[in-house]
C-alpha cells in the first residue's frame, strides 16, 4: 500500500486520529508529526517523510492555512513534484482564499459525519498517479518554522540565569498555550526542560509538577470519552458508507449513467461485490484491456470486502 504523509494544524489532531484509522484499517502506511515542536532535528526529519511519500495529503481547516510550519511543508512537497491531495477535515474556512498551490486541485471532504468522504480519498489514492522519486540533487530545504514554543524554548534552553519572576512568566505561558491549544506532547516536552534547570526554583518546580498532573488528567478524560465512544460497534468511519448493498448498487448504477464505466460492467460489478475473490480475478484480466470496467471492479471489491469485515465483526462482538 501507500506511504502517505499528512500535514495538519495540532489543533485539529483529534480529526486526524480517526482518518488515520480508517487508511491505516486498508493497510496504508502513514506518517505525521506527533511531535509538534523542536529543534533542527526534528524538522529534517519531517522533510525527509516528505521526500519518501509517495502521496503528501494536507488536511485542510482554518487553523492549518495560518500555520507556517504547514506552508513550509506545502512548498516544499511542491518543489518535490510531489503528488498532492487536499482533504477537508474542518469546514471553518472561505475556499476562496485557498493557496493558489491548493484551490487548483480536487479537495476530499472528509469531515466528521460525511460517510462518503473517506471511500473518496481511497478512490482518489487508488487512481492518483504516486509521487516520483525525490530528485537529486535535492531543492533547498525551508528553514525551521519558528513558532511560539520555541520562542519559550530558546528561554528555557538559555544558559543565561532565570529569575523568580522569569520562571513563573514561563510557567504562565506554557499553562496558557495548553489550555488554548491541548498541545499536552508538546507542553511535556517544554516542561521536562525547564524543570532540568539547575536554577529551578523550589516553588516553579511545584508550579511544573502541577501543571503535568492537569495535563495527565486532560488526556486520560480526552482518552476515556475516545473509548467510551469506541465503545458501541459501529464501524469505523470509513466503513459507514457501506451500510447496505442497495447504497453501493445505486452508486454503481450512478457510476454507469454518468458513463464512468460501461453498461456490462455493472453486473459484473455486482458479482464482485457478493465474491469479492472473482472480483479480483475480473480486476486483473481488464486491468489493461479496460481500465474503466477494472476501476470498478476494484471499487466493487473491496466493498465487498468491507461488507465481510463488517459481518465477521459483528457477529464476533454478540453477547456469547
Amino acid at each position: 500500500m501507500a506511504k502517505l504523509f499528512i500535514s495538519y494544524s495540532s489543533d485539529d489532531k483529534v480529526v486526524i486520529r480517526e482518518i488515520v484509522e480508517d487508511l491505516e484499517t486498508l493497510g496504508h502506511s502513514i506518517w505525521l508529526d506527533n511531535k509538534l515542536v523542536g529543534g533542527q532535528s526534528w524538522w529534517d526529519r519531517i522533510l525527509q517523510e516528505i521526500e519518501n511519500c509517495d502521496f503528501y495529503l494536507c488536511a485542510l481547516s482554518g487553523d492549518y492555512l495560518k500555520s507556517d510550519a504547514c506552508k513550509r511543508e506545502l512548498n516544499y512537497a511542491n518543489a518535490l513534484s510531489k503528488t498532492i491531495i487536499p482533504i477537508k477535515v474542518i469546514s471553518d474556512f472561505d475556499e476562496r482564499f485557498l493557496l493558489p498551490e491548493i484551490a487548483e486541485l480536487q479537495i476530499t471532504d472528509v469531515e466528521s459525519g460525511n460517510k462518503k468522504g473517506v471511500l473518496a480519498l481511497v478512490q482518489a489514492l487508488n487512481t492518483a498517479t504516486p509521487s516520483p522519486a525525490a530528485p537529486d540533487p535535492l531543492p533547498t530545504a525551508p528553514l525551521i518554522p519558528v513558532s511560539y514554543l520555541a520562542e519559550l524554548l530558546q528561554d528555557i534552553n538559555s544558559i543565561e540565569p532565570l529569575n523568580q519572576d522569569q520562571q513563573a512568566a514561563l510557567i504562565f505561558k506554557l499553562r496558557d498555550h495548553f489550555r488554548n491549544t491541548g498541545d499536552s506532547a508538546a507542553i511535556n516536552q517544554a516542561l521536562d526542560k525547564l524543570e532540568a534547570r539547575k536554577d529551578l526554583l523550589a516553588n516553579i518546580g511545584r508550579e511544573v509538577d502541577a501543571l503535568k498532573q492537569e495535563i495527565q488528567q486532560t488526556s486520560q478524560r480526552e482518552e476515556q470519552s475516545y473509548l467510551n465512544e469506541s465503545e458501541n460497534p459501529e464501524p469505523a468511519q470509513v466503513f459507514q458508507k457501506f451500510k447496505s448493498v442497495n447504497e453501493v448498487t445505486t452508486d454503481l448504477k450512478e457510476a454507469v449513467e454518468t458513463g464512468k464505466t460501461d453498461k456490462a460492467a455493472f453486473g459484473f460489478s455486482v458479482v464482485a461485490l457478493l465474491f469479492p475473490v472473482i472480483g479480483i480475478i475480473l480486476f486483473f484480466v481488464w486491468r489493461s484491456s479496460n481500465p474503466k470496467r477494472a476501476k470498478l471492479i476494484k471499487w466493487a471489491t473491496v466493498a465487498g470486502f468491507i461488507f465481510y469485515l463488517i459481518v465477521i465483526s459483528e457477529s464476533g462482538s454478540g453477547p456469547y
